[in-house]
């Protein structure tokens, strides 16, 4: 476990674990012919620690297929969604203590992992039990569902590459407030509203800001303006033509 975003981890002290990692890590990186990534940032970073590019490739990720019903879902509801894993790396506490005191909302926390308890324990501690619901994984299908049936969802992680969930949001025509420590902060910085994960204050703001109908509105109209005509045969298609040269 580290506190630290991916773009600063691989500079910072090591453990004697870490070393060992990293030292196959680099190893297998130079054994291999092609790295391929899904965002240019990661690519960037790799590059910095591992002298990779040369030989990396960036193929982004698909927009995932939807249920037409699902698209630009009108709710009058204030349930934020999370969903993912339940580890420190989610960052779920500061999202907790971020409508603690302000910002009248509900949080629905989907899914599973060992920061389960430590959550249920703070949501108490909080008097929060009728704000802050946590619910186990469910499938693809049902969380197209639930993003639909939100009024926000947030990827708060310490460091993200290429969040499915973001491109979920975005095809689903959903305001999603993402992590700036993520691959996808240079693509969409103008598209999408990014958050400092570090900052219980910059979450609180941003959740508190999309309350105001007009700005929400704002928020709609330039995630519609979003290209989302990449499809999975792109994707397929990039990486039998990289084959190929191979």
């Amino acid at each position: 476990w580290t506190d630290k975003p991916l773009s600063l981890y691989y500079s910072q002290p090591k453990t004697k674990q870490e070393k060992i990692y990293l030292a196959v890590y680099g190893f297998v990186l130079k054994k291999v012919d092609k790295i391929i990534f899904s965002t240019q940032w990661q690519n960037e970073i790799y590059d910095k620690y591992f002298h990779t590019g040369h030989k990396s490739e960036v193929i982004a990720n698909a927009f995932p297929q939807v249920k037409a019903e699902l698209k630009n879902k009108k709710i009058s509801n204030r349930d934020i969604l999370f969903a993912g894993r339940l580890i420190r790396l989610k960052n779920i506490s500061r999202v907790i203590e971020a409508i603690r005191e302000s910002c009248d909302v509900k949080l629905l926390l989907v899914g599973v992992g060992p920061e389960k308890e430590k959550l249920e324990k703070e949501i108490k501690d909080f008097s929060l039990e009728s704000r802050v619901i946590i619910k186990d994984g469910v499938s693809s299908e049902k969380l197209d569902q639930y993003i639909a049936d939100s009024f926000l969802v947030i990827v708060p992680s310490i460091s993200e590459v290429s969040p499915n969930i973001a491109l979920e949001c975005i095809r689903l025509g959903k305001p999603i407030l993402l992590t700036k420590e993520s691959g996808f902060f240079d693509k969409y910085n103008n598209d999408l509203i990014f958050i400092d994960p570090f900052s219980i204050s910059d979450i609180r703001e941003k959740i508190c800001g999309l309350l105001d109908e007009t700005e929400y509105s704002k928020y709609l109209e330039r995630i519609a303006r979003i290209d989302i005509s990449r499809s999975w045969q792109d994707l397929a298609k990039e990486h039998i033509e990289l084959f190929k040269k191979l």
